[in-house]
């Protein structure tokens, strides 16, 4: 019992130093390093905009999660050079609409977010035991288990304008827990970004939805811890 609320104390003190960030830097882009300082090689190259994810920082560098031709690599960013997403303000969170809808508001913006039982888009897939993909896309938030809740939508009412986020930016996403689900507000940029927190115990990520006036941008997955 003392062995399980240790794990789950760093569990949840690592993901509060863990956190989404974007790169922005006056050249365009930046370098990462394979060690903290300017000296260290470099073994990569963001962009400007480019959603990393930052683990524990040493000194002024920041242990990082990027995205290089599809697949997660690391290494280390300056802090400089990057924006954390937790700076900006967030949307308030309501009572739930219903048993498995959340709503988000900020003035007149609104986020509506909805799960559900996982439901097997063939039903060969009910009988299986271990998952490694499901319609031949990888999945999140399991470790090989038959996952028991998906996302059902997530929409974002902008002003007048109301946009849902695309069926292919929800799929392969399991487990979502809406009260580990946080929306930021650059207000300056008119941006929103969604994001969460989501696991079954092992297969634990972190997503983020980007939305620039109410229109949606992208989305990123990481590992997380």
């Amino acid at each position: 019992m003392r062995y399980s609320f240790m794990v789950l104390l760093l569990f949840l003190t690592c993901s509060a130093r863990a956190q989404f960030a974007i790169v922005a830097d006056k050249d365009g882009f930046t370098n990462i390093r394979s060690k903290p300082g300017i000296s260290r090689q470099i073994t990569g190259k963001v962009l400007n905009n480019d959603i990393i994810y930052c683990y524990e920082s040493e000194g002024e560098w920041c242990y990082v999660d990027y995205y290089s031709e599809g697949e997660i690599q690391t290494g280390y960013i300056h802090q400089s050079r990057i924006r954390k997403i937790d700076q900006l303000p967030q949307l308030q969170a309501v009572k739930p609409a219903a048993a498995d809808k959340y709503i988000f508001r900020h003035d007149s913006i609104q986020v509506s977010l909805t799960t559900g039982k996982f439901i097997p888009e063939n039903p060969s897939q009910a009988t299986e035991n271990y998952y490694k993909s499901i319609n031949r896309k990888p999945i999140w938030g399991t470790d090989g288990n038959v996952p028991r809740r998906q996302y059902k939508g997530l929409e974002v009412k902008w002003k007048m304008q109301q946009t849902a986020v695309p069926d292919s930016s929800l799929k392969g996403l399991f487990e979502p827990d809406p009260e580990r689900t946080v929306i930021y507000y650059d207000a300056p940029q008119q941006r929103l970004f969604i994001t969460a927190t989501n696991s079954d115990g092992a297969g634990s990520y972190e997503v983020l939805w980007w939305f620039d006036k109410g229109v949606f941008q992208r989305r990123a997955v990481f590992h997380g811890f």
